[in-house]
């Protein structure tokens, strides 16, 4: 069977979900704003508490891509690899073997769900401002997982994928 690529570089995933990333941001903002009446940083705007977050955030958000792919995928841990694309200063967990199509989906748009929209959500009913900034920059953060996953459209759920071993995509097999 002919493999197919559906993937873009790094470089054309980053300009697509900077505007992405501005508008999920402008979205989840304002029903914190329109209940509170203001939008204000707290402690996360403070750099000693936004740059431990920020990146604790990011490490979990990687992670939460493995276990998902490990769990639903039926994938071992050796099959994954972490690094950080430095041209772009983009962080990546990659799943090196293919798993169906419905695994891989969970995996990458899990940490939409559990390091954004979970801690955006509690923050919003809680008021707490500093979760819920959290929330909003990690749920932005799933922009580019957001484009694989409109990339991703018109592949069947049962057809066999591949994370790109260094695009932004998968590659069907």
């Amino acid at each position: 069977m002919e493999q197919k690529d559906i993937s873009i570089s790094v470089y054309q995933a980053n300009l697509w979900a900077t505007p992405l990333l501005l508008i999920i941001g402008g979205i989840t903002l304002l029903p914190f704003y329109l209940i509170y009446g203001n939008i204000s940083l707290g402690a996360f705007g403070e750099i000693y508490w936004f740059i431990p977050s920020l990146i604790a955030g990011i490490i979990l958000h990687e992670g939460v891509h493995a276990l998902g792919w490990m769990y639903f995928g039926n994938i071992p841990f050796k099959e994954m690899k972490f690094g950080i694309h430095w041209a772009t200063l983009t962080p990546y967990a990659h799943c090196k073997v293919p798993m169906k199509k419905s695994d891989y989906t969970i995996g990458v748009l899990l940490p939409l769900f559990i390091v954004g929209l979970l801690p955006y959500t509690v923050g919003l009913f809680t008021g707490i401002n500093s979760l819920m900034w959290f929330g909003v920059v990690l749920t932005s953060a799933a922009a580019g997982d957001l484009l694989v996953f409109w990339l991703m459209r018109n592949v069947s759920n049962e057809e066999l994928v591949k994370d790109h071993p260094n695009r932004v995509g998968c590659i069907i097999s």
